[in-house]
């Protein structure tokens, strides 16, 4: 395996990488700059979209468009150009120093959102359901992070990188239950996660520099050396999904270690010889015409 830079961007804190297998583009956010990135590794144009306040995630729509978690809440938006932003609800309006952090859609079409927080145990795990509703699922994290399905999307992953905890829970399609411990780090900080098309779960190891996939048992089965420090976050994607992208973060570096090794920040690839699987897509057929801002 042979790790190449995709893009050299330095970021803050990119995160939540997402490929859109229909156009061939790789999205992802670099949280702390409120960015919305997206990138054609074909002819390599990066777009860059910039917003006002903090973007923890973004996942693709069905009816096209984005899902996004801001600190104000959860929008959908149109278009990478759209100046139009629909609110979808705030899961913590009664948390003002809350954040959403990582997100991910299930085969459904729900979308699951958790929060982080400074007070230790105060995050928290949500679901927007493709009807629109806001529910709580589970929490007592303090930094929700992991969020991934099994392939028969009958088990959710979720970790809280504070704990270096990564958990498992039953999932019926509506709720999560019989939480459980998957795999403790002992000083590791699992970040994001994905899942391949073998059932196994890569996560990011935040300060380690390294990726590692576990088997559905939870045993390491392969560790990835990354030459940046904070992996935040993995994504399957390419023509034949064996291609996974990485992003990495500058945050939380000192400004000699920022000095010491410009690659913290960059965008990584690898091709591998396991695939990925189609990232599920939010379904916002819930929303009125009415709501929809014409272009």
């Amino acid at each position: 395996m042979t790790l190449k830079v995709l893009i050299e961007t330095q970021s803050e804190l990119a995160e939540c990488p997402r490929w859109d297998e229909v156009e061939q583009l790789l999205y992802w956010v670099d949280i702390l700059k409120g960015e919305l990135h997206c990138f054609c590794p074909n002819t390599e144009k990066h777009q860059i979209r910039q917003f006002k306040e903090v973007l923890a995630c973004v996942a693709l729509c069905k009816q096209g468009g984005f899902i996004l978690a801001f600190q104000s809440g959860l929008y959908f938006l149109q278009s990478l150009t759209s100046e139009h932003l629909v609110f979808l609800g705030n899961p913590e309006p009664d948390k003002p120093n809350n954040r959403l952090n990582d997100g991910r859609c299930d085969s459904l079409g729900n979308f699951w959102v958790g929060s982080m927080s400074a007070e230790v145990g105060d995050g928290h795990l949500y679901k927007l359901s493709s009807q629109g509703m806001l529910s709580y699922q589970t929490g007592n994290v303090t930094t929700s992070n992991g969020l991934a399905f099994s392939l028969d999307q009958k088990v959710l992953y979720y970790s809280d990188s504070r704990s270096g905890t990564i958990y498992c829970f039953d999932y019926d399609g509506q709720t999560v239950s019989r939480g459980r411990v998957f795999y403790q780090f002992d000083n590791e900080k699992p970040d994001g996660a994905c899942v391949d098309s073998e059932g196994y779960y890569w996560s990011a190891l935040f300060g380690a520099s390294k990726i590692v996939r576990l088997s559905p048992e939870g045993k390491i089965d392969l560790e990835l050396q990354v030459p940046a420090k904070n992996c935040t976050m993995i994504a399957f994607g390419g023509a034949d999904l064996k291609t996974l992208y990485i992003t990495t973060a500058c945050h939380k570096l000192s400004q000699q270690e920022r000095l010491d090794n410009p690659m913290n920040g960059n965008i990584f690839s690898v091709k591998l010889d396991v695939a990925g699987v189609i990232e599920p897509r939010f379904d916002a057929k819930f929303l009125e015409q009415s709501k929809m801002p014409e272009e």
